[in-house]
């Protein structure tokens, strides 16, 4: 029997009969049984918000934490994984189709992480140094796992 026919019935029960012995006994075992659902169902609540708990740390978990990079940062990662013997500036703006000072933004981001590198190199045709960006270990680890 459920709490709320439990209650209905003693209701019911002071309501058409007279208040002899039995039907105080009858009220008071009544009340009792819905003390002891009362106390159930506390206990079965507690149980699913300890249960709840738990379950929200794992979706907590299981979220993806934010790493930071933003899709330009990730495709100037990408280009640099493909072309292992590194590029230029000039050149992942122009594969990219990305402005100068975005893509140096994006670069400075990836060099901080320490996801790429740079050296100096003469390209050919140049008679000044240029930075040659090249990707690390960290960063092609980032690639492998992020796709």
């Amino acid at each position: 029997m459920d709490i709320t026919n439990l209650a209905k019935d003693a209701i019911r029960i002071a309501n058409t009969a007279g208040l002899s012995k039995d039907v105080i006994d009858l009220l008071t075992a009544k009340i009792t049984l819905l003390d002891e659902k009362l106390i159930e169902t506390k206990a079965a609540f507690s149980e699913v918000m300890l249960e709840n708990q738990k379950l929200r740390k794992q979706v907590d978990d299981m979220k993806p934490v934010d790493d930071g990079l933003d899709d330009p940062a990730c495709e100037v990662l990408k280009l640099l994984f493909m072309n292992s013997e590194g590029l230029d500036m000039r050149s992942i703006c122009s594969h990219l189709n990305i402005e100068h000072g975005v893509t140096s933004f994006h670069v400075g981001v990836l060099l901080e992480r320490e996801f790429i590198g740079f050296t100096k190199r003469v390209l050919p045709g140049m008679r000044s140094s240029s930075n040659i960006f090249y990707i690390k270990q960290p960063g092609r680890s980032y690639v492998m796992k992020k796709g």
